[in-house]
């Protein structure tokens, strides 16, 4: 058995994959009945629920902005309370 590590976005890379790939063929396989409707269904929604929770795990982090009072204002308001 090997270990091999994978970063986030080669776990993305391989969701999203499979999931191509289950798009492209269930149908198939559930016409050959090798796969029911309801199966085909089930793995189809697990699959896109897995692919949305690491992408929302992964998701960039917004940078919060500051919200900063102009410099000039802070002159003014101190010259007009003197």
């Amino acid at each position: 058995m090997h270990s091999y590590t994978t970063t986030p976005a080669q776990r993305l890379a391989e969701l999203r994959r499979d999931l191509a790939t289950k798009i492209r063929q269930h149908p198939a396989w559930v016409r050959e009945k090798r796969l029911t409707q309801a199966a085909a269904d089930q793995r189809l929604a697990a699959t896109r629920d897995a692919l949305a929770d690491l992408e929302q795990l992964h998701a960039p982090t917004p940078t919060p902005v500051l919200s900063a009072t102009p410099a000039t204002s802070l002159i003014k308001s101190k010259s007009s309370s003197q």
